[in-house]
């Protein structure tokens, strides 16, 4: 239709490229107990649920049993545990997250996998998060902007006073041709304690040359069909630095966080500027410049609900979400056509307890989706004995 507007398209997103989960059973006998208590277990494959353990081996040879992790038949990671150097059980578990999970949409499945095999997290290892941009190319704002000799750069927290210091903090990598060898370009900036870095690169370079990784293509090609380039600006954050970030926030990062991309760009907007901020000018009136694209998909990835449109059918999935727990109530009020929340803000604040709702929304969809499919079965049934 000629009157239709246009639909646009994001000309940057943010994307979780590294997450490794640190886990703990919550029941005894679980299956890594089983595995290295039994030898009957040691060779075997588990199912729980739609998550399926899968024997493999863990190729850099610190851990003695690794299992590839599937839900519904796709892959989502490899749980690692009992390392060669320990004797001891540990009752702690690596979950480290298939790279296609964060481009595939299954990542909001991680938490129904954790209840699947018994597991809780006990803290992240590792997560690093990157924005992908189609036009903006934050190598080369940060390249030219570390060369203009007016500007002030604060690196690590601390200001370059001298300009002819030599920054090991950042390394610079060029290739290209014998005609023009600064052709591909990219920048490393890293701290001596190695707890944090930026990169900044081409990954549709990266992707066609070295990695192969056409998966991430393809989510691009999906998130921006007119999208030729992919300049990308990662964060990445081992433990020491996760753990400090929660200290900052006050509370624990849970995996709600970790589906949820306003989160996401603000630890890596913070973790950015804690690694380089660059002023256009000196003194008190230097102006911060920006060195990344706001991504354009900042909207929470939680879980899909299927889309009700019968009366009645709302009234019965409302009832088959009344919970009371001993964690929360939760309530529907037909009259009013809303939900009653409520539990102990002594131990809970407003996002612990949505992370809790979560949990509960997750492993009970099931049921949920049953009533779902029940009632359309019916009214099709219904229709059909019209006509």
């Amino acid at each position: 239709m000629k009157d239709e507007k246009r639909k646009t398209h994001p000309s940057s997103v943010i994307v979780l490229d590294k997450l490794i989960i640190s886990c703990t059973s919550i029941v005894e006998d679980n299956f890594d107990y089983a595995v290295t208590h039994s030898l009957e277990y040691l060779h075997s494959d588990f199912q729980f649920g739609e998550t399926k353990l899968v024997r493999t081996t863990d190729p850099s040879n610190r851990y003695k049993y690794s299992y590839k992790v599937y839900h519904k038949d796709t892959l989502m990671g490899i749980i690692d545990f009992a390392l060669y150097y320990g004797n001891i059980y540990t009752n702690m578990l690596r979950f480290s997250v298939d790279n296609q999970v964060f481009y595939n949409d299954t990542l909001k499945n991680i938490p129904t996998i954790l209840e699947d095999l018994n597991l809780k997290i006990n803290n992240f290892k590792q997560i690093d998060i990157a924005v992908d941009c189609y036009k903006f190319n934050p190598e080369q704002v940060i390249r030219r902007n570390l060369k203009a000799k007016d500007n002030t750069v604060k690196l690590f927290g601390n200001i370059i006073k001298n300009r002819d210091e030599v920054l090991k903090e950042i390394t610079y990598y060029n290739s290209g041709s014998l005609n023009n060898p600064y052709e591909l370009r990219s920048i490393l900036i890293k701290g001596k304690d190695k707890r944090k870095e930026v990169a900044c690169y081409d990954k549709a370079e990266e992707i066609e040359e070295i990695s192969k990784k056409e998966y991430i293509s393809e989510f691009h090609l999906r998130q921006n069909p007119k999208s030729k380039k992919i300049f990308r600006i990662e964060v990445r954050n081992s433990y020491e630095e996760i753990r400090r970030y929660g200290k900052k926030i006050k509370r624990q990062i849970a995996i709600e966080d970790i589906l949820n991309n306003e989160f996401l760009f603000e630890m890596f907007s913070d973790y950015l500027d804690r690694i380089i901020t660059i002023y256009k000018g000196q003194g008190r009136k230097k102006v911060k410049i920006q060195l990344v694209e706001k991504p354009q998909n900042l909207q929470s990835k939680g879980i899909l609900q299927p889309t009700l449109s019968e009366p009645i059918l709302q009234e019965e999935i409302a009832e088959a979400y009344n919970v009371n727990n001993d964690i929360f109530k939760y309530k529907y009020d037909k009259e009013n056509k809303y939900y009653i929340l409520s539990y102990n803000r002594d131990i809970y604040n407003e996002r612990s307890i949505r992370y809790e709702i979560l949990k509960y929304e997750l492993s009970n969809l099931g049921r949920i989706m049953n009533i779902y499919q029940k009632h359309r079965y019916e009214n099709n049934k219904k229709i059909k004995q019209r006509a």
